[in-house]
């Protein structure tokens, strides 16, 4: 199943999502620090779906759609 112990880690890197989820959390301890009144974007909003959603994110592609930058800050 696997070659090496490298191919264990690498798939073990691959499995975990601490990493992502770091720099998410950075990204938006950032943003929080810049806005006074903190808000996402469609953009910012699309990330964390992506992030969470993994492999599922393209089946709720049609619903995410409706999300505009102002009825997101709502």
């Amino acid at each position: 199943m696997f070659k090496d112990k490298q191919d264990i880690l690498n798939h073990i890197q691959k499995a975990d999502v601490s990493n992502i989820t770091k720099e998410i959390l950075l990204k938006f301890d950032n943003l929080k620090k810049e806005r006074i009144v903190f808000y996402l974007n469609s953009e910012e909003l699309e990330e964390i779906f992506k992030w969470k959603l993994r492999s599922q994110f393209g089946r709720q592609k049609r619903r995410r759609q409706i999300n505009t930058d102002d009825n997101i800050k709502l």
